[in-house]
């Protein structure tokens, strides 16, 4: 938790106007920031590899928000022992938000462009700007195997959990379209 910590303070230490202004309604208690994750894994090998959705849905609650900062993919080959992440990993990623609200990209890219170093050992991508996601919303992801040959496969988004204790994300965020 602390390496996410420390993300957090280096983010809000920036020249970003879109993190300094939550900054602001943290510090006055009007919201409050929580370091968060979410997690997504699929068995390309026990389903089909085309376009296919996670064992497990990244949900957004209702009454907070999201902020992504940093994605991160690693897939585990099918031979030898799992402890040790595929090289490069030959898959496309798609992601959507549920609501429709906010496209990610056009098409399914690989996965190398959505997380950055996908090799052994990388660590997380910081996103070039941050990602608010509206509560009460799902991110949909959608892998595509193009190698077949992993058995299990992570994404991982961290960020920042934003509960509105005595504002509204409308004050928070005006610039957005909600």
């Amino acid at each position: 938790m602390s390496r996410l910590l420390n993300l957090i303070q280096g983010t809000f230490s920036s020249d970003n106007p879109f993190l300094a202004r939550l900054w602001d309604f943290f510090q006055t208690g009007r919201v409050t920031l929580v370091p968060y994750s979410f997690t997504a894994d699929w068995n390309p090998l026990a389903a089909s590899a085309v376009n296919s959705a996670p064992t497990t849905t990244m949900t957004i609650d209702p009454s907070i928000d999201f902020l992504l900062l940093q994605a991160h993919f690693v897939a585990y080959p099918t031979t030898g022992i799992q402890t040790t992440p595929q090289a490069t990993p030959n898959m496309l990623l798609n992601l959507t938000e549920k609501s429709g609200a906010n496209v990610f990209s056009d098409v399914a890219h690989h996965v190398g462009l959505w997380t950055g170093n996908t090799q052994s050992g990388a660590g997380a991508y910081n996103l070039p700007f941050p990602r608010l996601i509206k509560g009460n919303n799902e991110i949909q992801a959608r892998l595509t195997d193009n190698g077949g040959t992993a058995t299990r496969c992570f994404l991982g988004f961290e960020g920042i959990r934003v509960t509105y204790v005595n504002a509204d994300r409308r004050e928070v965020f005006p610039f957005l379209a909600f």
